[in-house]
């Protein structure tokens, strides 16, 4: 049993919260089953998500997937090499490019969706419709906190 302090209270529980949440994680491990479908690494297809209708520079997408900028580019000069995504140059920073999915990217983002529907769907067909929701306002409450 894990004992955990909340203001000014010890809180007993018997499992912690973000060790669940981990748990989970790993059970469905999304990135790393479609990645391997396609060749993909984990990083990669969070690239392709983070990309779906939208463009950002690269030092933010660096950011967003929680890389070091230089561990960013390769991810990017990887997905650009196979033609998964066009990286134009900025116009407001010329030392700074522009990354969008290129319509082979798109592609492979509607593949890779439906993979992942299809493991949500795994999941939730084990649950009624008051647990998903129970579940659902759960991860939104935690993620109003965080």
């Amino acid at each position: 049993m894990a004992t955990i302090a909340v203001g000014n209270e010890a809180l007993k529980q018997p499992e912690r919260l973000i060790d669940l949440v981990i748990d989970f994680k790993n059970r469905c491990n999304i990135e790393e089953k479609i990645g391997s479908r396609y060749g993909l690494s984990p990083r990669e297809v969070m690239t392709i998500f983070l990309l779906n209708n939208i463009s950002m520079s690269s030092k933010e997408l660096s950011m967003r997937l929680g890389v070091s900028t230089s561990r960013g580019s390769r991810i990017i000069g990887g997905l650009l090499d196979r033609g998964l995504l066009v990286s134009e140059q900025d116009a407001d920073d010329r030392r700074s490019s522009i990354i969008r999915l290129s319509s082979a990217g798109k592609e492979h983002l509607k593949d890779l969706s439906r993979i992942k529907d299809t493991c949500e769907r795994d999941f939730l067909e084990k649950l009624d419709t008051r647990q998903i929701e129970q579940v659902r306002q759960g991860m939104k409450l935690l993620l109003q906190v965080v």
